[in-house]
Parts: structure tokens; sequence; C-alpha cells
């Protein structure tokens, strides 16, 4: 039974939530939601989640991965199954959302299989190929995962208003994501998995 919104805190996540990270990750995973984490992962990039807490028990994750000057991408959104439909998800999106206000991202992305979800919260579908480097490689691989589970995934961005460099990719966006791409690319090849 879903616990009253409430009675759920959200807040960022600590180094004893990996585990509980990592199965709601891998839970989603293994119905073709999202692509699966590591441990090892997890804990690299445990500051960039918040949780959802019921009592002691961690039911809800979302992360906050930051791509670039001005751009960011929401990843990791798994809610326990007892608590699906209760608004968490919003709720944990809201607060990666929040996040990128306070550091000053004005655009934020998502590659979903979820698109109704995230229009709901104000984002818009965007055509793939204007996806940064690292994302569009994920969003391949993503796209794998969810063909062999019947399902087509989108890539969706929210502006965020009133936040400086919200418009289109600045120079200063594009020369910062061209500078992160090598890394990411070699890292993706000595782990084999794409997810960083």
């Amino acid at each position: 039974m879903a616990a009253r919104e409430d009675e759920i805190v959200i807040r960022p996540a600590v180094v004893g939530d990996v585990p509980a990270i990592v199965a709601l990750i891998n839970s989603a995973a293994e119905y073709g939601l999202m692509l699966p984490r590591s441990v090892a992962q997890a804990y690299e990039t445990v500051r960039e989640y918040v949780v959802a807490v019921d009592g002691d028990a961690v039911v809800g994750c979302c992360a906050l991965s930051v791509v670039g000057a001005g751009a960011a991408e929401i990843t990791g959104l798994a809610v326990d199954a007892s608590q699906r439909g209760a608004g968490l998800g919003r709720r944990l999106v809201e607060a990666c959302v929040d996040d990128a206000r306070r550091l000053g991202v004005g655009r934020v992305m998502a590659l979903t299989f979820e698109r109704g979800f995230f229009e709901r919260l104000g984002f818009a579908a965007m055509d793939s190929g204007k996806l940064p480097e690292k994302l569009w490689a994920q969003s391949v691989r993503c796209a794998k995962v969810g063909a062999e589970h019947g399902r087509q995934e989108v890539a969706m961005l929210r502006v965020l208003d009133g936040v400086a460099g919200s418009g289109e990719a600045t120079a200063e966006m594009t020369a910062a994501l061209e500078y992160r791409v090598p890394f990411v690319m070699k890292r993706v090849g000595k782990r084999g998995d794409g997810n960083v």
C-alpha cells in the first residue's frame, strides 16, 4: 500500500542509500524501463541523486547529471512498485529540476519511455539528433533495450524560465560538451555498459 505523500521525505542521497538505489534501478531495468547500474557506478554518482524515504526505507530515486554548461539530464528515476501512482515520481523529478535551477542549469533533458509522464511535468519531445553526443550514445543503447520490450524511447526537454542560458545551446555549452564527450566515451569503453 502506498504511503501518504506527506509521510515520504525527499532528500539528497547518502552513501548508505546506494544498495537501495541500485536495487530500485535494476528492478526497473529488468522490465526494460532503463539501463541497469552497478554498485560502483552508484557510489561514483551518489551526489547526483535524491531519494524518497518512507520511514527507513528508500522507495524512490532520481538523479540530475550535469552534461555541460547550461544542460543537465534526469537519470535513474525509479519508484518502488508499492509507491507507483502516488505522485512520487513527479516529486523526485521536481526535486531534480529545483536542483538544476539552484545550479544555474537552464535546460533539463530526459531520455524516457514514459513520454506522457514527462509532458505533464512541462517537458516537450525534442529531436534526438540535437542531443549532446553523450546522451545520444546512451539513447542508442536504451533504444535497443526498449525495442526488446516493445517500447520506443523519446528525448524530452524542459527549458527553465528565468535561468540564464535556458535558450539555445551557447558556444560555451557546446565547447563543454565537446570536451566531455571523449572522456565519457573512453570510460564507456572500459566499462562496457555505457552508464557513467
